[in-house]
């Protein structure tokens, strides 16, 4: 038994608009589409930044648990490994950090934990299956292409760079025109969490 079965079997067992009015949802419409995601997702729907005015991923799979009655221990080791199991995906696919030199002022530390995901962009593997060399001009492209539609990140505001995470050594900064800047053996950057205790 997975925990997406046990979820689905407790929701069978509690009923839907129970937990979906603990939870603090007017509409079970809402509560049940993301439960849905949850349940098709193998990351249990971490690997999306979704919000939807009441939770951000990590709150929302933290709190149906606790709702649900289902051990504590238990599900927190799941999430430990889905999360284990993201990083490392992360790490052996390249991506960008879009770095916009965010500096926090009012926001709510809930939103930007909800909105961090929107500052990673995957790449397709027409380009990582590449050689670095032969990536340098698709990866231009595809700056350019990006930056045209999206020049700015909700509440992060405007896209300063685009830092190309080869591996975990080799970081490639590019400006929003796709010209390559530098390269770094590290580079840094913020992110926000947020945890339920």
């Amino acid at each position: 038994m997975t925990l997406q079965t046990l979820i689905k079997d407790k929701i069978a067992e509690k009923g839907s608009k129970e937990i979906s009015k603990l939870l603090g949802y007017h509409s079970t419409t809402t509560f049940d589409n993301r439960v849905q995601k949850v349940r098709e997702s193998p990351y249990l729907a971490l690997d999306q930044s979704d919000y939807d005015f009441h939770y951000g991923s990590h709150a929302f799979i933290k709190k149906l648990l606790e709702a649900l009655e289902i051990p504590e221990h238990f599900y927190n080791k799941v999430i430990e490994e889905v999360e284990e199991a993201l990083e490392l995906d992360r790490q052996k696919k390249p991506y960008f950090f879009l770095e916009t030199n965010f500096k926090r002022e009012s926001q709510p530390i809930f939103m930007l934990s909800a909105l961090q995901n929107n500052r990673f962009l995957s790449v397709g593997e027409e380009i990582y299956k590449l050689s670095l060399n032969d990536q340098l001009s698709k990866l231009a492209d595809f700056i350019r292409h990006h930056n045209e539609q999206y020049p700015v990140i909700d509440v992060w505001g405007e896209i300063q760079s685009y830092v190309y995470f080869y591996d975990d050594e080799t970081a490639l900064v590019f400006s929003t025109s796709g010209q390559l800047l530098s390269a770094k053996s590290d580079y840094f950057y913020s992110q926000a969490y947020m945890s339920l205790k």
